[in-house]
């Protein structure tokens, strides 16, 4: 059982180790999996254990590197939610290492990107992702979904747009406004035509 691993290094008590384990798996969906050998479990049910492993440990801060590496959209949405959930709902800290950014713009509401060990930003996930010289310092380019808004940014839609469902929204907003001017101005044409 490698949850129980780090409870029982910590010399917790055999009821208090279960506990936690049961807990943990259960916040990564592994529950019915307790008994599998690691090693045979698929690459994102490995991620989630590593993530259970920590978790049963009670740990109040969790560093994780890369953890959507290899996982299929239902994986990332799925390890994203938990790590969401154990930062907002049980306070704890997460610190994610990525360099996929669009993880970063839908789930990482504080942002630092570093450079040789050195921090060169330092701020809110919007800000710094929309900062394109800061991010070029690091080799890095905005967001697909936020440079596409900062091309359309002269048809007002907001340079600073993060995600998908963001720029949907912005769109259609820009479009619907769009329609009431044309409609407007149709309407002052034929009142002026009488």
């Amino acid at each position: 059982m490698e949850a129980a691993f780090g409870p029982r290094n910590l010399g917790l008590p055999p009821n208090e180790v279960a506990a936690r384990v049961d807990h943990a798996l259960q916040l990564v969906d592994l529950a019915d999996k307790k008994d599998a050998y690691p090693f045979l479990l698929g690459k994102g049910e490995r991620q989630k254990l590593a993530v259970a492993s920590v978790l049963a440990m009670g740990s109040p801060t969790l560093v994780v590197d890369e953890p959507t590496t290899g996982l299929d959209l239902h994986g990332i949405r799925s390890i994203m939610t938990l790590l969401r959930h154990w930062n907002q709902a049980e306070e704890r800290t997460i610190v994610i290492i990525t360099h996929d950014l669009r993880i970063v713009a839908e789930y990482i509401p504080r942002t630092v990107v570093m450079v040789q060990g050195k921090i060169v930003a330092d701020g809110p996930t919007r800000s710094i992702l929309s900062d394109g010289a800061a991010l070029a310092i690091a080799g890095l380019k905005p967001p697909q979904v936020t440079r596409v808004a900062q091309r359309l940014s002269h048809h007002g839609i907001p340079p600073d747009v993060m995600t998908v469902d963001e720029l949907l929204a912005c769109l259609r907003t820009a479009l619907s406004s769009n329609e009431d001017a044309r409609t407007s101005q149709e309407g002052v044409s034929d009142a002026s035509r009488l």
